[in-house]
């Protein structure tokens, strides 16, 4: 009876990680940005659409640049607003983390800074035989905090 029970938790788990949900899916495709590199097989995991389609048409060094967030530490990452229907929904969130910024001084010698960033953006997911993918992401607004580069 005991291994009914548990097989019967456990396949209800299972099933609740295989159908993320929309907020589920964007807050897996942010930590995965900054704990691995994302590449062009990654893209369709989260995304679809028309961008996902320029996603895949990026040549190497813009795919570099879109991992240049990989190794940064997150601080946070919050939805803030959501409005949902059965198969499309909009992510309004907040993403806080850190980062270092290069600057040169007056006598031209390059130093490093700390720097908070915090992107506000909103992200519109659909519904795609039964899971959720990413088809936008709108910047509202960043906000750079520096700490000083003495």
């Amino acid at each position: 009876m005991s291994k009914l029970i548990i097989s019967v938790i456990l396949l209800g788990l299972i099933s609740c990680v295989s159908n993320k949900g929309p907020e589920e899916t964007l807050r897996s495709f942010v930590n995965n940005r900054f704990v691995s590199e994302v590449d062009k097989e990654d893209f369709k995991k989260f995304f679809a659409g028309e961008l996902l389609s320029e996603l895949e048409g990026m040549d190497e060094e813009a795919i570099k640049a879109f991992n240049s967030v990989k190794g940064q530490k997150k601080k946070s990452f919050k939805v803030n607003f959501k409005r949902c229907s059965d198969d499309k929904c909009f992510l309004t969130y907040t993403l806080v983390y850190d980062t270092t910024a290069q600057a040169l001084d007056k006598q031209e010698n390059e130093r490093s800074s700390g720097v908070t960033v915090k992107v506000k953006k909103i992200a519109e997911l659909r519904k795609i035989e039964q899971s959720w993918k990413i088809f936008g992401i709108s910047d509202i607004k960043t906000l750079y905090d520096y700490k000083s580069l003495q």
